[in-house]
């Protein structure tokens, strides 16, 4: 453990809401041979006191943690208090966003699913926590690297060879898959970001908007409107 404290290491947070790619940009970057293969790790939990910790989670002098907003968390990001920490922030568009939440609150909460409507994941939840995260000044220095998921979708190589930059790595290019295939499932809830997680190779997802009543919902939206057009949605 003194030996891992004594190293200099970077530790980069991946911020982001939920459903929004999180498990696959984590997956892509451990392909590094100098990035950490951690499970999820909720970095709002480490304090002045405990903050010194992060260093012993791995021996890879850069460590990703990543740990998306929950639902009613007001205080998220909160940053351990360390130095020289880098940002992702990992966005994706209101629609695939819901729609992917409706679905794992149906799988995995199903008693919450007539609470969380799609008018209320994209009012209370999208809305509220992709405007803070543009407007925090925290998130708007050279330490914040802003990343849409539909570009990772859409061009894996070339996003992941910025991101290796933007952290340090010593990976200069980029990639596209997690590793060799394996007959693992995964299963929501379950990440442990090892290599049974880093089985596929990314691909890019045909764009289908098939709920004409939460396309009518973001249209009529000006909020939603005005801030998918901020983060370069059209």
């Amino acid at each position: 453990m003194l030996n891992e404290l004594r190293k200099k290491k970077t530790v980069v947070l991946i911020i982001s809401s939920m459903r929004s790619g999180s498990t696959l940009l984590k997956s892509l970057l451990a392909t590094a041979p100098d990035t950490s293969h951690l499970p999820e790790v909720d970095f709002q939990t480490y304090t002045a006191q405990n903050a010194w910790r992060i260093k012993t989670l791995s021996n890879r002098p850069i460590l990703i943690l990543k740990k998306p907003a929950m639902f009613d968390d007001p205080n998220y990001p909160q940053f351990p208090p360390l130095p020289g920490v880098k940002k992702i922030v990992l966005l994706r568009d209101a629609y695939e966003t819901v729609v992917s939440l409706r679905k794992m609150i149906a799988k995995a909460y199903p008693e919450l699913a007539d609470t969380w409507t799609a008018e209320k994941l994209l009012h209370d939840y999208w809305l509220p926590l992709y405007r803070k995260l543009t407007d925090d000044p925290r998130l708007q220095g050279d330490d914040t690297l802003v990343i849409r998921y539909e570009d990772v979708l859409a061009q894996p190589i070339d996003q992941t060879q910025r991101i290796f930059a933007f952290i340090g790595s010593r990976q200069r290019e980029g990639v596209d898959s997690y590793a060799p295939p394996s007959s693992y499932q995964w299963a929501w809830g379950n990440d442990d970001g090892g290599e049974k997680i880093k089985s596929h190779r990314v691909q890019a997802q045909e764009l289908r908007r098939d709920d004409p009543v939460l396309v009518e919902l973001i249209e009529n939206s000006e909020a939603v409107r005005k801030l998918r057009h901020q983060l370069g949605y059209q």
